[in-house]
């Protein structure tokens, strides 16, 4: 990726950008940090043993804001990826001012509408660090679990209709003709109904990068609303790309020494408003699911 943005500059006489990222906001902060998943650090930087941070403790994380550091002082990185948003930064990439961006299907379905004439992109997956061999996936939950009724509706066969209509074949069907995504029905990930050659081989990197994962619901930790953490993920990366953090590990372990605070704070609301089943145990896969592997590769179904 180095090389790449490094030939960029120098093809383009510095007229365009290799990389842009909007480090200003959640989301757009949380797109490097998303890469190591596919490199062995946990998703969002959760230890999937323990519930705890691991900012600090793997180098992966450390080579990302390396990758930063090094973009900043070459000149490789678009400078508003300080302040813009992500869609001022897709912008920023149909309009030629920037080569390489992350983002997800969205972005696809985005430019349709504000940029129709562009099609001259391509998917890929992020790059793999410190490893030639991919070792952990982003993962997935089967169909429905973000979607919950309530024990107590007074409205149960409304709210069903509705469930059953979201997840049904034919509302699946549109949402992948329109360019949002993949369907958990798998004849409606048929290439002929994908609009762009972009939108198949976002599929193809998308299923090859994603697995299933245990899913746990506990209504307790679903009650939480767990606050950002100071600093989170966004002002570590804003302060490594501003130059006012200058020590790259000193800044992962204080951000994961905050993550973990925050956390814990949370649970001892959660408990004095009368929680029980909160903790750190309860952010832990392997508590719940002690034969899930995250490093197998496999699609996880419990007992198999």
């Amino acid at each position: 990726m180095i090389a790449a943005v490094e030939t960029i500059k120098e093809t383009s006489g510095g007229s365009v950008y290799g990389f842009a990222s909007p480090f200003s906001e959640f989301l757009g902060a949380f797109f490097p940090w998303w890469w190591g998943t596919r490199s062995g650090a946990a998703f969002d930087g959760t230890d999937p043993l323990t519930g705890k941070s691991i900012y600090g403790q793997t180098p992966v994380f450390n080579r990302i804001l390396e990758f930063i550091v090094q973009g900043r002082d070459n000149g490789w990185i678009h400078p508003q990826s300080a302040s813009a948003n992500d869609e001022a930064i897709r912008a920023l990439f149909a309009e030629g001012e920037v080569a390489i961006i992350p983002g997800g299907n969205w972005n696809l379905n985005g430019w349709q509408q504000t940029h129709p004439d562009f099609k001259d992109y391509k998917p890929f997956a992020p790059p793999l660090i410190n490893t030639d061999t991919q070792l952990g996936w982003y993962g997935a939950t089967p169909g429905g679990a973000y979607l919950r009724i309530g024990a107590t509706t007074r409205y149960p066969e409304a709210a069903w209709a509705l469930f059953k209509h979201i997840h049904s074949k034919e509302a699946s069907r549109r949402y992948v003709e329109d360019g949002n995504g993949t369907s958990i029905w798998p004849e409606n990930n048929d290439p002929a109904l994908m609009g762009t050659p972009a939108q198949q081989e976002y599929f193809e990197i998308n299923t090859a990068n994603t697995r299933l994962n245990p899913f746990r619901y506990n209504p307790d930790m679903a009650a939480i609303a767990f606050p950002p953490s100071q600093p989170d993920e966004a002002a570590t990366l804003q302060g490594v790309f501003s130059g006012q953090l200058t020590d790259i590990d000193a800044a992962l372990k204080e951000l994961g020494a905050a993550k973990d605070a925050s956390r814990e704070q949370a649970f001892a609301d959660a408990r004095a408003a009368g929680a029980q089943n909160v903790g750190f145990e309860y952010l832990a896969v392997q508590v719940q699911f002690p034969d899930y592997d995250p490093t197998s590769g496999e699609d996880y179904i419990p007992g198999q």
